[in-house]
């Protein structure tokens, strides 16, 4: 409780996302909520959204960890996620995807035009495209909304575009180089092992001691590709016996700590 700063507080918002690994944020206001528990002081929930919504700002909402909505220290876990994504298991979100000229144009759009809703994407949906999702989704404005929905959420996965303002029931969408135009963004993501390895580190400063079965339930990938992520962390890693527990891990930094 006190590395995720639920007891010591954290001097800003920025610093507690940071600290959690990223706050879940498929409901905004919960989130906020959660963010505000860990910052000293406190922050309103209305000065944590302006916070989020600023530009340039130092917090991201985007889909991360098990394939939900987070609210991330942009520059020290955005490029991280995206870069794990190959590890992660897919969710439900399968087949059905636009193609890659559809993808260029969509992103083009969002360089282009800024902040965006589902709606300025529908011309980009090919007839043919909306017929095949039409069957799963729909007719009409159902397969516009589908489709548009995978181009933003294809990508935001590969870390183009984040979660802006909300209008009433229309929510916005804004590329990268808008919203954060200084953040440093490599040419060349790292190999997808070795981000997640670093988010494995990441939640083990925070949540350990935890089992390789913590891990992966907590960034929703298997228990194999945790272990993996934890084999590459050796030999900086600790076994902590605790009662009947015997497969505890720790970083051997945070030995002493503990």
């Amino acid at each position: 409780s006190s590395r995720s700063q639920l007891v010591s507080g954290a001097a800003n918002a920025v610093e507690a996302a940071g600290a959690v690994v990223g706050a879940q944020a498929q409901q905004l206001k919960p989130a906020l909520l959660a963010l505000s528990q860990r910052i000293t002081g406190g922050q309103t929930a209305t000065e944590l959204e302006a916070q989020l919504l600023s530009v340039p700002s130092p917090l991201v909402r985007t889909w991360g960890q098990r394939d939900t909505l987070h609210i991330y220290d942009a520059d020290r876990h955005w490029m991280k996620v995206v870069a794990s994504r190959p590890q992660l298991v897919q969710t439900g979100r399968r087949g059905l995807m636009p193609s890659q000229e559809s993808l260029d144009a969509a992103l083009d759009l969002f360089v282009q035009g800024g902040e965006l809703t589902r709606r300025e994407l529908f011309p980009l949906l090919s007839d043919e495209y909306l017929a095949e999702v039409a069957e799963r989704a729909g007719p009409g404005k159902a397969a516009q909304n589908f489709g548009a929905g995978r181009l933003i959420w294809r990508l935001a996965h590969q870390g183009h575009l984040c979660l802006t303002r909300k209008d009433k029931a229309e929510q916005y969408y804004v590329a990268r180089a808008h919203r954060f135009p200084a953040l440093a963004w490599p040419e060349a993501l790292p190999e997808p092992d070795e981000a997640a390895a670093s988010l494995a580190a990441d939640y083990l400063r925070v949540y350990g001691p935890a089992t390789v079965q913590d891990i992966g339930h907590h960034f929703g990938a298997t228990v194999t590709s945790a272990r993996g992520w934890v084999q590459r962390l050796q030999p900086g890693l600790r076994r902590v016996t605790c009662g009947d527990r015997r497969d505890l891990l720790l970083l051997e930094e945070d030995a002493e700590a503990l």
